[in-house]
Order: structure tokens, then sequence, then C-alpha cells
């Protein structure tokens, strides 16, 4: 069997499972004024657990209330012209226990988008930092994952996988990683400058009308918008997910569970932002 190792740093979240159970509790503590509801899907952040593990963490724990026949997440950090590529693994290794791969609904998906589709053995943060919380809220359900490029691909796998999950008659949720506008001199992206009008900037203006597309399910919009203003790192992750859950679910609009970025974490001349979103 292949399995898929735990890579990351021992900084980006605990690989004990006691430390990373203490950590999910203490994350769940922290919102425990949020309320679970009817929902398919959500966009997560991926940076280390220390700055936004704890809005990853309640976005998953808000869907909750149902226990899936798969759970479908969607990576990122391609560009535009890669292909989709999928972790051709049989089991996903997380400090709670083994992650099993859904054989039946990865091999419909693969077959339906075979020339768009690409294996995937490499190692990345917006899929392994995902997996604990997916692995302590759903422990039963096992996973497909992908990595969406920034581009109609996004929207393509979305629908499809959608479409496959119905035709087996499959309970699915979905899951998209990605982090929002990368700011500072550590990313060659200052074009407000440096200081609180730059952090203004990204939480008023160039996160927010990302946010807004999502929101309002324009997924090609957010996609385009995530390329020209740089307002994402992963927007083709987060559009995969909104285009599945509409089409599986036929829903209309997302809702924001928080959004901050790692300045009000740690002040830096570079900083993140960070979107947890329902669908």
């Amino acid at each position: 069997m292949k399995i898929k190792r735990m890579e990351l740093a021992d900084g980006w979240y605990p690989k004990d499972r006691k430390q990373c159970e203490q950590r999910i509790l203490h994350f769940i503590e922290e919102y425990n004024a949020c309320e679970a509801g009817n929902w398919l899907g959500g966009i997560v952040p991926h940076a280390g657990w220390y700055y936004s593990g704890k809005l990853a963490c309640q976005t998953i724990n808000l869907l909750k209330q149902t226990q899936p026949d798969a759970l479908v997440l969607f990576g990122g950090h391609l560009r535009k012209e890669d292909s989709i590529t999928f972790y051709d693994y049989d089991l996903f290794e997380t400090p709670f226990g083994n992650i099993h791969n859904h054989n039946i609904l990865s091999k419909a998906v693969l077959n339906e988008l075979s020339e768009s589709i690409v294996e995937d053995h490499s190692n990345d943060n917006s899929v392994e930092i995902v997996l604990p919380f997916i692995k302590y809220f759903f422990p039963d359900s096992p996973v497909v994952v992908f990595r969406s490029p920034p581009s109609y691909l996004a929207t393509e796998l979305g629908k499809t996988v959608a479409e496959k999950g119905k035709e087996l008659g499959l309970e699915l949720l979905f899951l998209g990683s990605s982090d929002l506008t990368h700011y500072g001199p550590n990313y060659r992206f200052t074009p407000k400058g440096i200081g609180e009008e730059a952090v203004k900037w990204v939480k008023e203006h160039n996160d927010r009308e990302f946010i807004r597309l999502l929101q309002s399910m324009k997924g090609d919009l957010a996609i385009n918008h995530s390329i020209e203003h740089l307002s994402a790192c992963s927007g083709g992750a987060a559009v995969s997910c909104l285009t599945a859950s509409q089409s599986y679910g036929q829903k209309t609009s997302g809702e924001i569970v928080d959004y901050y970025t790692s300045y009000d974490i740690r002040k830096d001349s570079s900083f993140v932002g960070y979107l947890g979103m329902l669908f």
C-alpha cells in the first residue's frame, strides 16, 4: 500500500497525537459561539496552526453534523498553466491514524478528466495541514485529494467531483484549502508600502473583494481576481470547493466563519490573510 507520510516540520502542527488533540480542543473553545448548519463544504486556511489553525479547525468543526461517505480535499499552490494533480495514495498518515483514499470516487473522477490530471507525489502544506482535522472530526470517512490550478480546470474539477458523487449515490463534503493575500517584502508584493495602511488595504480592498466574489458564488471572477490582484495563493482550491458545493447541493451563497491576517497574531512587515467560509 502507498502511504502519504507526514513530512512537514514539527512547527507546522503537533505530530504527537495527545498534543494535537489538545490544540484542537483549545481551538474549539476559542470559537464556542459558532453554530453548525446544513453545510456541504468549506474554505479553510493552511498556514501553520499557530497562525490559522483555530480558523481551519472551527470551519471544519462546523461541518461535522454528518459523517460523509467521502470528504474531498482540494489543495492548491499551482500555477494557472498547470494540470490538476491527484494524490495517488492508498492511505494518508495523520497523528490520529491513517485516512483511506476513496478509490471508487477517485477512479470515477480520474476516468472523466484523464487528460487534465497528473499524479502528485509532492508534499504540500495546503494538503497536509488539513488532514489531521479531517481525521479528528471525521474518523471513519475516507478522502479524495486533488490540487487545483487557478484556471477553468478548478471549476471543471469541482463540477465533475459533484456529478460523480451523485452518480455513485455518495454523501460528500468538500474542503478548499487557500490562504489569501501574501503581502510584504517576503512575498515581493508591496503596492501600498509597509505598515498599517498596507494592512488596511489588504483587509478592506484586496482580500475583501476576493471574499465577496466567493460569497456570491462567482467562481470564475474569483479566480481572475486572485491572479490579477494576487489575492489568494490557491484560488483554484477555493473555487473547486465552491463549484462542487454549488453543483452538489445547489448552494447560492457562502457564509463567512471568520477572517483575519497573520498581522493580527504577530505584527510584521510581511503578512497573510486567512478566511473560513462555509457553503
